[in-house]
């Protein structure tokens, strides 16, 4: 299966067509090397036979080869993350543990990204116009956050909270307030895991899984060696602000960057910088921070609040651009000259050899990420390995001080 770039990581399969030995089956007619065109998705068409005493033959079969065989080599982890069907009995049970849990400061809740922007086809919005969060209400801020989804649900009974949550939508807009993208229901906007009779269910852009336990196994120790791998770059710690209304909070990340760039100018501050292509007309970020040697350096505070998959996608896009576009390192060179003055150039033949994921808020391990963000992850390192890009983690420290106007500390 690794000629069709499936990975035992992070895949769900919707249907698989091919031809198998029906060896065992009425259709075999006795032969041992009979094979017939089988196809695989929510149900299975195969030859059965049409007397009833050699069907019941097949069905029995085919039951004790789902209970009792191996999978085929190579199909393993095909089983490990299984969608539900619409309909499927442990769905109204799993709503309404979600309803539940829909309410501000819940650990199970996590801000995620469609599908549609995963694949970096939307540009970097620079605010949201977010719609039907009740009475009236439209917010328009710079940044997406969890609880501008999760605040209008506080007050409402949990029984009525998902759907109220569908009813909002989120659209992107750019610099001059038009619409990027189209507006996307609130439950595309979040992912949600929890244990329950045994599994563990995840509810990830508008769709549950099911996740076997073999597989979480499996996840842990791919993101455990991923994380392990850490960066020797030392960069500013990561202060306070004054916030718009006075109080004390987590500077965001876009200060912090222009900090880093502040206390060592071997760091290049490229957030919001993007650059636009002709596959990537509406624009994408490079990097956060260029690094002394040209590291890609992607940031990311990790709150209780955020899944990272979105950074680990972003991280992706980016390397693949720099390898295959051929105007992407022009763009590049423009903007790296353009942010630092002149101070700074890459070379016509530049190629990206080393990512760095940096993390604040909280130690980089397997715990610190729901479940779909390791997936992300784990697919993310297993294509740069395939790109020969080098992937790296560092741990940004917290401080009290608090960042001043002109990024001094105190």
């Amino acid at each position: 299966m690794d000629a069709f770039g499936v990975e035992e990581i992070g895949e769900v399969i919707s249907r698989l067509v091919g031809r198998i030995s029906v060896s065992g089956l009425t259709a075999s007619a006795g032969k041992a090397d009979s094979y017939a065109t089988v196809r695989g998705a929510d149900g299975l068409s195969l030859p059965l036979a049409k007397s009833p005493q050699d069907l019941l033959a097949d069905l029995r079969y085919l039951h004790d080869t789902v209970e009792n065989e191996p999978p085929a080599k190579g199909l393993e982890h095909f089983e490990h993350t299984r969608p539900l069907r619409p309909g499927a009995p442990e769905i109204n049970q799993l709503q309404g543990l979600l309803s539940q849990a829909l309410k501000p400061g819940s650990p199970l809740i996590a801000l995620t990204w469609p599908a549609e922007w995963q694949e970096g086809d939307h540009g970097e919005a620079d605010s949201y116009k977010i719609r039907g969060a009740g009475a009236g209400r439209e917010e328009q801020p710079d940044e997406l956050e969890l609880h501008h989804l999760l605040q209008p649900l506080a007050h409402r009974e949990a029984s009525t909270r998902f759907d109220a949550l569908k009813r909002i939508t989120v659209q992107g807009l750019n610099s001059d307030g038009f619409s990027i993208s189209r507006a996307i229901h609130g439950d595309k906007w979040i992912t949600f895991q929890i244990d329950h009779e045994g599994k563990r269910y995840v509810f990830h852009q508008g769709r549950w899984f099911d996740i076997g336990g073999a597989y979480l196994d499996l996840l842990r120790q791919k993101v455990e060696k991923i994380l392990a791998k850490r960066s020797n770059l030392l960069v500013s710690d990561w202060p306070q602000e004054v916030k718009p209304k006075g109080n004390i909070g987590v500077a965001t990340e876009g200060r912090y960057n222009l900090l880093v760039q502040h206390d060592d100018p071997r760091f290049l501050r490229l957030d919001t910088k993007l650059l636009y292509t002709m596959q990537h007309t509406k624009g994408f970020e490079v990097c956060d921070l260029l690094g002394p040697d040209n590291e890609l350096i992607h940031v990311k505070r990790m709150g209780g609040s955020v899944s990272a998959s979105h950074l680990f996608n972003q991280a992706l896009v980016s390397v693949e651009a720099l390898r295959r576009q051929p105007d992407t390192v022009s763009k590049m060179q423009e903007v790296v000259r353009r942010e630092s003055e002149g101070k700074r150039d890459i070379p016509d033949d530049f190629q990206p050899t080393k990512v760095v994921l940096a993390f604040g808020g909280r130690p980089a391990t397997p715990e610190a990420l729901f479940t779909f963000s390791q997936v992300t992850l784990a697919r993310c390192a297993q294509r740069l390995a395939e790109l020969e890009v080098e992937l790296e983690i560092l741990e940004i420290t917290d401080t009290p001080k608090i960042l001043k106007d002109d990024l001094s500390l105190e």
